[in-house]
């Protein structure tokens, strides 16, 4: 399973219109409400494109929900920011492609990668990919998202098996609390107190960044 719906969203300014690699292309109303984490959001001006994060239900009465916050991802800075929506406002969807890409290295700060159809190499800021990057691996294969020729998302498996290289070791007395464990890409995340260095465990990339799903 891979962790992204492809699928952009743009909020409605009058007519309802998008481009969609160069053409014109009616777009479908969705109210905001409807929005879930992994869809993207174009919001126009400086903001541009972003990828919804996360829903939080606000402000709701005996006669309803008045307004939403939408948590938000610059697709190409990584910057993080929250918008108040009410329910019912109207947005515009659009399609992303989605395309099989390689990892192949990374530059002072871009991530590049080779489109495994056209074999043309696209590149992905550093900051725009953040603490995900440091779980890719040369001659990766991965799916990516693709918004007006540009890479917009690079989709990583739901679980990636990585060797712990260092962790705490338990104390004295069992505690279900998780410690911290250093991974082999220098990465840090928290795992149980039975986890030693060596030891294989999968690993999710969330929106909070990474988390210790189990062994693997």
């Amino acid at each position: 399973m891979l962790r992204r719906t492809g699928l952009v969203v743009k909020r409605q300014t009058g007519r309802i219109q998008s481009t969609l690699y160069g053409s014109n292309w009616r777009g479908v109303k969705v109210a905001a409400s409807e929005l879930r984490a992994g869809e993207f959001v174009d919001l126009g001006g400086e903001r541009g494109l972003a990828v919804v994060q996360k829903s939080t239900k606000a402000g709701g009465t005996g006669r309803g929900l008045s307004y939403l916050h939408l948590d938000f991802k610059d697709v190409k800075s990584g910057a993080k920011w929250s918008n108040r929506f009410r329910p019912a406002e109207l947005l515009e969807r659009a399609i992303v492609e989605i395309i099989s890409v390689q990892y192949l290295y990374e530059q002072s700060d871009t991530y590049v990668f080779l489109d495994s159809s056209t074999f043309e190499q696209l590149e992905v800021s550093k900051r725009a990919l953040g603490e995900s990057g440091a779980f890719l691996s040369t001659n990766l294969d991965l799916k990516a998202s693709q918004y007006e020729g540009s890479i917009v998302d690079i989709i990583f498996p739901q679980h990636l098996s990585m060797t712990v290289k260092s962790a705490e070791r338990p104390g004295a007395q069992a505690s279900p609390t998780n410690k911290p464990a250093i991974l082999e890409n220098g990465v840090r995340v928290g795992v149980p107190p039975f986890v030693s260095p060596g030891d294989r465990i999968l690993i999710k990339l969330g929106p909070q960044g990474p988390e210790y799903v189990g062994r693997g």
